[in-house]
């Protein structure tokens, strides 16, 4: 029986928008654009660093490209329904790879803590996803064992790190996808208030 949800954040909660800005300049997340993110997500650099950095390998100006990114970013309230009808007769949580600053000033700003039990981010554990370590993290934190617990993901190499300590996973794979998700969360038995 499951008594625990976590969620992932970026491209389930709210849109990536580094990766829709790559997307849009036609840029592959590989080499210097995935060890940035690599970094950022660690806790080695700032938010500041990381449009630093990304100016640098792009030529161009750190706070038009940071301008840039939050015009690609959206809100899922889709999602954000789901969980506000699962808390209290479910452990919800959040597991994301970010840098702490940047996540909670998000958090704080769409006023979206009220939503977590517990928000594990990657920077702040020093294990980053799919490391099942940062998922070994969330279930301790939250109380809860393994096979009590739902992760919800839009990659599937991440759900297999749950995976690999007994969680069950579920895909995301499209960020209008509320209506499947309630399905899928239905199917496993999940019931809705």
């Amino acid at each position: 029986m499951f008594t625990c949800i976590l969620f992932d954040f970026f491209d389930v909660i709210r849109t990536d928008g580094y990766k829709r800005w790559l997307e849009a300049r036609d840029i592959e997340l590989e080499g210097p654009y995935v060890t940035i993110t690599e970094r950022f997500d660690a806790g080695i650099i700032t938010l500041e660093g990381f449009f630093e950095e990304l100016a640098a390998i792009e030529g161009l100006d750190a706070k038009e490209i940071k301008a840039e990114q939050e015009t690609y970013s959206n809100i899922n309230y889709g999602v954000l329904k789901i969980i506000d009808e699962l808390h209290g007769p479910y452990k919800i949580g959040l597991v994301s790879n970010c840098g702490s600053e940047f996540l909670r000033g998000l958090l704080a700003e769409h006023d979206l803590d009220k939503y977590f039990d517990e928000i594990i981010i990657s920077s702040e554990v020093g294990a980053i996803k799919p490391n099942p370590k940062i998922f070994e993290i969330a279930i301790e934190r939250i109380g809860v064992n393994a096979d009590e617990t739902i992760f919800i993901d839009d990659k599937s190499k991440y759900i297999a790190g749950a995976e690999q300590i007994g969680i069950t996973g579920i895909h995301f794979p499209n960020f209008d996808g509320s209506i499947k998700l309630r399905e899928d969360l239905i199917k496993l038995g999940i019931e809705f208030s």
